[in-house]
């Protein structure tokens, strides 16, 4: 189970704005906001982290699979 008292079936979303984080769960074919921080940072509280850095690729390798990224 999450923090937010959820099922393990439970579809929960994260929406990261500027000023507020957004959680919201899939109810009755939309979106239910179940918690909202609004922290007034001014930025996205996201930083990029590459995956499976190397000496000579700083970027990083994506394992995301061409089929999930048709669905995101």
């Amino acid at each position: 189970g999450s923090h937010f008292g959820l099922a393990p079936d439970d579809r929960l979303v994260t929406l990261y704005l500027p000023d507020q984080t957004i959680h919201a769960v899939e109810e009755d074919g939309g979106w239910v906001v179940i918690d909202r921080d609004v922290h007034n940072l001014g930025v996205v509280p996201v930083i990029r982290m590459a995956n499976r850095q190397r000496t000579a690729d700083r970027v990083g390798k994506s394992e995301i699979t061409p089929e999930v990224m048709s669905i995101t």
